[in-house]
C-alpha cells in the first residue's frame, strides 16, 4: 500500500509539474514533427491521441506498484513486442536512409526486412537451443538500451550548457546512467565478469572520470 501511494504521488506530481519545467527550461518547439514533415502513412504518420498516450503509458516503469499483475502481465507480453517492432523499424530505417533506399513500396522494405528477419531467426533458433538464451539476449539488450540514453543523456546535457540553459536536470541521470552501464560493462557475466570487488571500483573511476571531465567543460564554457 505503500508503494502504491508514493508510485501514484510520483506519477501525479511529475504529470503536474515536471513537464511545465522541462518546457520552461527547453522552450517551447514549434518546429514540424518528423510525423507530418515526413509523412508516407507507412513509418511516419500521425497517430490518435489515444494511441500516442498508450504508447506513452507503456513507457512509464512507474506504473507497476500501481497496477500490480495487471501492468506486469503486460509487460512481460507488450515490452518484448513493442521493443521488438520498434528495433526492426528502427533498423529498417536506419538501412535505408543509409543506402539511400525509399521505403514507400512493398518489395523494397521486404529488400531491407528479409535479412533482418533472417538474422532474428537465426538468434531465435540459438536461444531455443539454449535454456538461458532469452535473458542473455535480453541482457544485451537492455545494456545497449541504456547504454544509448547516456549518450542522449551527455548530448543534452552539452545542448544546455550551451544554450546556458540548467544543464542539472540532465547532467545528475547522465553520471547516474554512467555508473550504471559502466559498472554492468566490469561486472557482467556476458561482457567482461569481472569481481565485483574490481567492477563497482571501475564503475565509480568512469563516474569520476566523465564527471571532471564535464567540469572541465562547464568551466571552457564559462569563460
Amino acid at each position: 500500500m505503500i508503494t502504491f501511494i508514493i508510485s501514484l504521488a510520483v506519477l501525479i506530481l511529475g504529470y503536474l509539474f515536471y513537464g511545465r519545467f522541462v518546457e520552461r527550461v527547453l522552450g517551447s518547439d514549434d518546429r514540424v514533427t518528423p510525423a507530418i514533415a515526413k509523412r508516407d502513412n507507412v513509418d511516419f504518420m500521425v497517430l490518435p491521441n489515444w494511441k500516442v498516450y498508450m504508447i506513452q503509458f507503456l513507457n512509464i516503469a512507474g506504473t507497476g506498484p500501481i497496477f500490480g499483475a495487471v501492468l506486469a502481465m503486460l509487460g512481460v507480453v507488450a515490452a518484448p513486442i513493442t521493443s521488438g517492432d520498434t528495433a526492426f523499424r528502427s533498423s529498417r530505417l536506419i538501412v535505408a536512409d543509409w543506402l539511400k533506399i525509399d521505403q514507400t513500396p512493398v518489395r523494397k522494405r521486404l529488400f531491407i526486412c528479409l535479412p533482418l528477419f533472417a538474422i532474428s531467426i537465426a538468434m531465435l533458433v540459438w536461444q531455443i537451443a539454449n535454456p538461458n538464451g532469452f535473458n542473455i539476449i535480453w541482457q544485451y539488450m537492455g545494456f545497449f538500451n541504456q547504454t544509448l540514453a547516456v549518450f542522449t543523456l551527455w548530448a543534452l546535457t552539452v545542448y544546455l550548457v550551451q544554450e546556458r540553459k540548467c544543464f542539472w536536470i540532465t547532467l545528475i541521470p547522465a553520471l547516474f546512467m554512467t555508473a550504471v552501464c559502466s559498472t554492468y560493462f566490469f561486472v557482467s557475466k556476458q561482457i567482461l565478469g569481472l569481481p565485483i570487488s574490481i567492477g563497482y571500483p571501475l564503475g565509480g573511476l568512469c563516474v569520476l572520470v566523465a564527471k571532471r571531465t564535464s567540469l572541465d567543460y562547464l568551466q571552457t564554457t564559462s569563460i
